[in-house]
């Protein structure tokens, strides 16, 4: 069994990779406002959504925006083997480095967590870019881990985001997780894949309609140039 002090152990090791793989000014104090709560799958239940439900159990850990808190289920990290609980303190600490910002627009307040953004009014709440975010997030941890995209959560999201990734490079997703500039990130994503074309990929992770958000990812240049190609060689 992992014992608290060995979840610890696991939490800095997560914890120092981290500052040697995203190194900025502001990441060291980002740092040192989070909290970690090490608690059992009930409890964890209980902070989801208010109650115990046998269906958050399995959830291995999450980290809460609203309280900067990091929640690690004991019940569900003391089955999995030191790698696998070390990607998910990774993934975890990541989500809490992320660019947060609570604004205003007119009567609704918006609340932005890395890519995810969340509107609340009066008898209203929308949020968007979840799954594209998580993609960013796991598809970084992976990526400066050495770890298998099918071997962790989000595998679908975190293949299609290295995908986009490989054509308009890594530097457009990070700026948009820890800094929060979603507009160069759709700038990157429109100019390669056509307009609206990052609004739409986000809606259909978020629909988990990931073969369309696939097709998706086919350059302007490619879709222009084939039509021309195919014709120059049925004149050859």
């Amino acid at each position: 069994m992992i014992e608290t002090r060995d979840l610890h152990a696991i939490l800095i090791s997560a914890c120092k990779k981290l500052e040697r793989d995203f190194a900025y000014e502001e990441l060291g104090a980002r740092l040192d406002t989070i909290r970690v709560k090490i608690v059992d799958a009930k409890e964890l239940s209980h902070t989801l959504c208010g109650r115990k439900e046998r269906r958050f159990y399995h959830v291995p850990a999450y980290y809460d925006p609203n309280k900067h808190v990091i929640y690690l289920n004991e019940t569900m990290l003391f089955q999995e083997n030191d790698t696998t609980v070390f990607i998910i303190c990774y993934h975890e600490l990541l989500h809490a480095i992320s660019h947060h910002r609570n604004y205003q627009e007119e009567n609704t307040n918006i609340f932005q967590s890395g890519a995810k953004i969340e509107q609340f009014s009066y008898q209203f709440y929308n949020c968007s870019n979840r799954l594209l975010n998580e993609g960013i997030v796991q598809f970084l941890t992976n990526y400066y881990n050495n770890a298998d995209d099918n071997a962790y959560a989000y595998s679908s999201e975190t293949k299609l985001i290295r995908k986009a990734a490989q054509l308009i490079g890594m530097t457009p997703f990070k700026r948009a997780l820890l800094f929060g500039n979603l507009d160069s990130l759709e700038s990157a994503f429109d100019g390669l894949f056509g307009a609206y074309s990052f609004r739409s990929f986000s809606k259909l992770l978020d629909k988990k309609e990931y073969a369309h958000a696939e097709a998706l990812l086919t350059p302007l240049s490619v879709m222009v140039l084939s039509p021309l190609l195919q014709e120059s060689l049925s004149s050859a």
